[in-house]
């Protein structure tokens, strides 16, 4: 308990969540291709083709660098996604948590 000269404690958790984010305002979602084939030293060739909301366009790429490259024929698909970390009530203007824990598992 609190004596008369101590600050209240507060306590407060709130659940967070962590999902895509759809907002109309939101980033598209991207993607572009890099080759990750190995030459005879074990070492990834790097190219990366251009980077696209358009996964089709993006993937376009692959085929043009394995015309140039024909032992080439492996690939990320490196994928930017936003997301946004919402609480599930918005905490009170007048506590503010000194945390923010995550969620339990």
């Amino acid at each position: 308990m609190n004596g008369p000269d101590e600050a209240p404690v507060f306590s407060t958790r709130v659940a967070w969540t962590l999902s895509p984010d759809r907002e109309p305002d939101a980033p598209s979602i991207t993607h572009q291709l890099r080759c990750i084939s190995e030459d005879e030293q074990g070492n990834a060739c790097g190219s990366s083709g251009p980077r696209s909301s358009n996964a089709r366009d993006a993937h376009a790429w692959a085929f043009l660098h394995a015309k140039d490259e024909p032992a080439h024929r492996t690939f990320y698909d490196m994928v930017e996604m936003p997301y946004s970390l919402s609480p599930a009530v918005e905490p009170d203007e007048d506590v503010k948590p000194s945390r923010i824990y995550p969620p339990e598992h």
